[in-house]
Parts: structure tokens; sequence; C-alpha cells
């Protein structure tokens, strides 16, 4: 069960926790008592009302993510769970992109959670314990992916590689790593992106395609979340799991 996991005891640590997905999820551990820790590198307003401890950083910055995350060793002197909610996106034409487009797309959706995990590893080696979470997207497994997203797509996909591998080589230290692909949300930056970037009727085939025949919401993680950062699936490290309305099970 998970009220045995003794929340009001754990740490949790929500990078990119001010974003649609990241404040959900923010929400829902602060509902379980456990210390919440967000760190964003954008000042929203919403930070004023989620009730927990807000920092800042740029995750794509070594030194910055190395000062909050002993910051927050300081005050809490361990971390127990790291999600890892943050990234962009931004149209990148194959045969238009500029290399600073695909570096920043590299940067924000993929180097920034290997550096986040390399610090936060770092501190939960000492405790033979911790789980930690990447949020990923479907079109890093999808062979359908939107026009124009190349570099998101392949920072995505490796990321999912970056769970495999960091799952094997910190596992004789008990830490657990998985990933989880969301699919089209509701008020993501994805759907944004849909909206702007493609045309109306793009937006709408979209949507047909997905089996459930409705766009995710961010509380549509907050199980799989919840649960992978918990004893109840303690068994479970280097998984991929897709939150995604059936999109990518049609693909096979």
């Amino acid at each position: 069960m998970l009220v045995d996991d003794q929340w009001d005891s754990k740490v949790v640590v929500i990078f990119g926790g001010l974003g649609y997905v990241g404040s959900e999820l923010c929400r829902a551990f602060r509902d379980l008592s456990a210390r919440v820790v967000v760190v964003d590198k954008a000042r929203f307003t919403r930070a004023d009302t989620l009730d927990v401890d807000v920092r800042y950083a740029d995750i794509v910055v070594e030194e910055e993510i190395a000062d909050v995350v002993q910051s927050i060793m300081s005050t809490y002197e361990r971390i127990d769970v790291c999600i890892i909610a943050s990234g962009s996106i931004e149209k990148t034409p194959l045969l238009t992109a500029s290399s600073d487009s695909w570096h920043r797309m590299l940067d924000a959706n993929l180097t920034g959670n290997f550096l986040i995990i390399q610090q936060i590893a770092r501190h939960m080696v000492p405790f033979k314990s911790g789980s930690i979470i990447n949020i990923s997207s479907i079109l890093g497994s999808s062979s359908s992916s939107l026009a124009d997203t190349i570099a998101y797509s392949v920072a995505k996909a490796g990321l999912v590689q970056l769970t495999r591998l960091a799952a094997v080589e910190l596992a004789a230290h008990k830490i657990r790593v998985n990933v989880v692909l969301p699919g089209f949300l509701k008020g993501a930056f994805l759907q944004d992106y849909l909206r702007t970037r493609e045309t109306p009727e793009s937006f709408y085939s979209v949507f047909k395609q997905i089996p459930l025949m409705r766009l995710g919401v961010a509380s549509d993680l907050t199980g799989i979340v919840v649960a992978l950062s918990s004893s109840l699936m303690s068994y479970s490290t280097g998984g991929v799991f897709t939150v995604d309305g059936g999109w990518l099970a049609q693909e096979q």
C-alpha cells in the first residue's frame, strides 16, 4: 500500500516542478504529506499556490544544478525521490534547423537530465536507496513523429537509453531509474506546439488517432509516477512506461 511508504519522511525533488506536468506531480506528493522541493528555471505565478519549497536553477548549467542539489541536501539531509519533468520543444526542420537550435533541444531534453541524475545519484549512493524518474515523450519512440521535431524527438529517444543505462549502473547502489512516456497532454507545451506549428486540421487528425479518443491531462501521470516512487514497484528499474491513450500500441 502507498500509505506504508511513510511519505511524511520522504524528500521528493521535482525538477521542472512549476510546469504543467511538474506542478500536478508536486500537488500529488504534497497531498501524500511528502516533503516536496520544486526546482525550476522560471518563476511562474503558480509557485505561490503550491505550498512547497521552491528553488531556482537552470537545468542546463552544471554549476547551478550542483549548487541547488547541495542546498537541498543541506536543508533535508537526504533525497529519496527525484523526478525530472523539465524540457522544451521548438521547430527544427532537418534541412534548415541551426546547430544552435539542435544543441538547445539536446541540452534541455537530454543533457540536463544527465547532469541532474549524476548530481542526485551521488547523494543517494550513501543511503543505498532512491528512485529517479525521467519524464520523456512518446515522440522519442514513435515512427510517426510530429513534423519538424527531429531534435526534440532524438533527445527524448536518447533519454530512454540514458534511463536504461543509468538503471543498470546504479542498481548496485539500490537506486532505481525509470522513464515515463506521456502522450499528447491537454495544456502541455506539446499541445501548444501542435496548435501553433501545424494546421487545425493536422491537430485534430492527431487527436482522432489516439485509440482512447481523448487528450491526456497531467493527472493521468500521477498514478504511475507515485507508484514508481514507492515500494510498490521496488523491483522495477530501467522500465519504460507509456501513458499515451494507446498511441504507441497501435504502431506495433
